[in-house]
């Protein structure tokens, strides 16, 4: 059984923390729903020579496929799963940021889902040892 383990991946000692599972469902999920939404439009804009809407579109779409593959490097926890969480995240923060300092409207659910990244970005890098 131990030969089979490790060739999945996965150490059959290591065990995957629940919060980082669920958090790995809600980025499939999440990337599923952007995939099929957001990021399909964009290629309906794209092929009909949309412009502006046509870039949008792309970034939504390439934003839902790391979505998903975040996902997955995430449930087998891959250092390069916190390393891509904590990259979009740090991007996250310097657009919010710009947003404060540029635009006289001010988000409070913008700032809340920030807020909500932020700690489970931190909550990842705690358990960083524990990823390989």
């Amino acid at each position: 059984m131990e030969v089979q383990n490790n060739v999945l991946g996965s150490s059959p000692t290591q065990s995957v923390p629940i919060l980082v599972k669920i958090l790995s469902w809600l980025f499939l999920i999440g990337g599923i729903i952007e995939l099929l939404g957001s990021g399909l439009t964009g290629w309906l804009f794209a092929f009909s020579g949309a412009g502006i809407f046509a870039f949008f579109g792309i970034v939504n779409l390439v934003s839902a496929v790391a979505n998903i593959i975040v996902s997955f490097g995430l449930r087998k926890m891959k250092k390069w799963a916190l390393y891509t969480i904590t990259f979009f995240t740090t991007l996250s923060l310097l657009i919010y940021i710009y947003e404060l300092a540029t635009s006289a409207l001010r988000n409070s659910e913008n700032l809340i889902v920030l807020l909500i990244t932020v700690i489970i970005t931190i909550y990842l890098w705690t358990i960083r040892k524990q990823f390989n």
